[in-house]
Parts: C-alpha cells; sequence; structure tokens
C-alpha cells in the first residue's frame, strides 16, 4: 500500500486538485495500492490507453471520438490528444505553466483551464491547438469548465469570495451566477438536455446536485456520507461519477434521478474523473500502475 503526497496529491487528489472545495470531505492524504488490474465477470473491463512516467489525467471526450487529456507534473502538464485506442498522440499545447481540465463543445473547439500569470483562467482552442483565446479575464481562480448544448460555457470561481458556478458566452462575454450558497458549488457537467450536474457540500458532505442552467430547480442526486465527485453525462442520459462510497475510489453511473446506482470499476487503486464519451465508453484516470494513467471502459446498457 503506498500513498500519493506532494505534488501528485496536489495535482490529482480532490482535496488538492479543487484545494478550495470540500476541505473535510476528502483526506489531504490519498490512499492508493499500487497493483496491476483485478477483473471480475461482474465489472467491465477498463483498457490502459497511456504508458508514461509522467501523470495523465483529466480525460474528456470530443464528437468525433477522440480524447483530450492533461500530461505532466504539478507545476507544468500540457493538453493532449489522441484516438479512443490510444494511438495518434498529438500535443495541443506548449508552455511552461498548467493546462489542465479540458472539455469539447459541439463545436469542435477545447475549452480548458490555464495558469500563464499565477491563477488559473478559461481558454479555448481548435481541436489542432490553434487559435487560442483567453476566455475569462478575472484575479479570481476559475476551475472545471464544460461547455452545454446551448453553446455557453459553464465553470466555477472564487469571485464573489465562496466557489459557486457560473456561466458565460463561448467569447467570455455574459458570467452569470447560478450558484448563491455559503457553501461550496463546483465540478458542473453539463447534459445533453441542458441541465448542469454538480458538487456540492451544502448539506454538509460532497453530493451530486441537478439544476436548470438557469440555477434553478435544484435536486440532490445522491445522499452518502462518502464522497461523490466529478460528474459526467452520458448520452443516455445516464451520470457518470466518482466515489469513495464503498470505502475506495471508483467509478459509479446512476440515472439522471439519482436512482439505479451502478457501480463500474473494482481495483485497490484511486480510480477518477469519469468522462463519458459519444460511443457508450468512458474515460477515466487510475492508480492501478502505480502512475496516473488513462484508461477506458464500456459501461453496462441502463
Amino acid at each position: 500500500m503506498g500513498s500519493i503526497t506532494g505534488k501528485k496529491a496536489n495535482k490529482y487528489c480532490p482535496s488538492g486538485l479543487v484545494k478550495r472545495f470540500l476541505k473535510n470531505a476528502v483526506p489531504r492524504t490519498c490512499t492508493v495500492h499500487s497493483v496491476a488490474l483485478i477483473s471480475s465477470s461482474s465489472f467491465p473491463q477498463a483498457r490502459r490507453l497511456t504508458y508514461n512516467s509522467i501523470e495523465d489525467g483529466s480525460p474528456a471526450w470530443g464528437q468525433n471520438g477522440d480524447i483530450t487529456f492533461s500530461s505532466g507534473e504539478s507545476l507544468s502538464s500540457e493538453i493532449y490528444t489522441m484516438h479512443a485506442d490510444g494511438s495518434n498522440l498529438v500535443r495541443l499545447t506548449k508552455n511552461n505553466f498548467v493546462d489542465k481540465f479540458p472539455t469539447w463543445g459541439s463545436n469542435g473547439r477545447i475549452a480548458y483551464v490555464s495558469r500563464p500569470n499565477g491563477y488559473n483562467e478559461i481558454y479555448a482552442m481548435n481541436a489542432d491547438g490553434t487559435n487560442r483565446i483567453r476566455l475569462s479575464k478575472n484575479a479570481a481562480d476559475d476551475y472545471s469548465p464544460t461547455w452545454g448544448p446551448n453553446g455557453k460555457i459553464a465553470f466555477s470561481n472564487l469571485r464573489d469570495g465562496n466557489e459557486e458556478i457560473y456561466t458565460m458566452n463561448t467569447d467570455g462575454s455574459n458570467v452569470v451566477r447560478l450558484t448563491d450558497n455559503q457553501a461550496s458549488d463546483g465540478m458542473p457537467s453539463y447534459g445533453p438536455n441542458g441541465r448542469i450536474a454538480f458538487v456540492s457540500n451544502r448539506d454538509g458532505n460532497s453530493e451530486i446536485y441537478l439544476m436548470n442552467d438557469d440555477g434553478s430547480n435544484v435536486i440532490r442526486l445522491t445522499n452518502k456520507l462518502s464522497g461523490d465527485y466529478f460528474p459526467s453525462w452520458g448520452r443516455d442520459g445516464r451520470i457518470a461519477f466518482q466515489s469513495n462510497r464503498d470505502g475506495n475510489d471508483e467509478i459509479y453511473a446512476m440515472n439522471a434521478d439519482g436512482t439505479n446506482i451502478m457501480r463500474l470499476t473494482q481495483n485497490p487503486a484511486a480510480d477518477w474523473n469519469p468522462s463519458w464519451g459519444p460511443n457508450g465508453m468512458i474515460a477515466f484516470q487510475s492508480f492501478r500502475s502505480g502512475n496516473w494513467e488513462i484508461y477506458v471502459l464500456r459501461a453496462p446498457p441502463k
């Protein structure tokens, strides 16, 4: 058994990755095991896509079936893209600072978080890395962009003194605050129906909620003493998410009303950051090889 501390914890543990978020939900040190994949007939088989000595994480599917992800250490990471089988690896950003959390829009553009000036801002670029544009302009950190079917981008920010969720147009204009709560609201994910799943500790624990894209009709979907994080919508209307409800960080899926929760991974190592693709596959990052790498699995049907 090992533990991830220091730079690895800062980059990928929920308490370090989003360190202003849910301070008491997940310990600063994440305990994991460095073991090979243990497959089970009752769980989907996961396939490893990346093989690197550095850390790969934050996978996101594009409408074309390609996967973008961040690769690098905590002080310098870049955005890459690859085919769904791990081939045709292409580097999209070339900076000496952190680029992370990519997300695809239906227009083929990629939004992501970059930190060139000491704080996080949201940028967008073409699928080949060209035409890079800064969208957010605020001294407070921006996190977790997600591109909606209506062309808007939702994200979380600390500009009003507490982490809340906002939307903006794809050119960075018309910033609208959606949540207004003394607790932390973050990790938004746009669904195909235009609704937003997100994580909040407003009820004392990190849970997944759902709201309209104007902030109305907030509904709590999960209710566990453990932490639930990183919701991601599938085309079939289900939501994948990360949870330690069974004593270890695993990937789960549920209906959009919180019913029919299904565990998808079973491994002593940590499985994080699911992203549901257009082909019914889920990409995620895992420490099961002893290093953060990108894996994919096919989710069972509803």
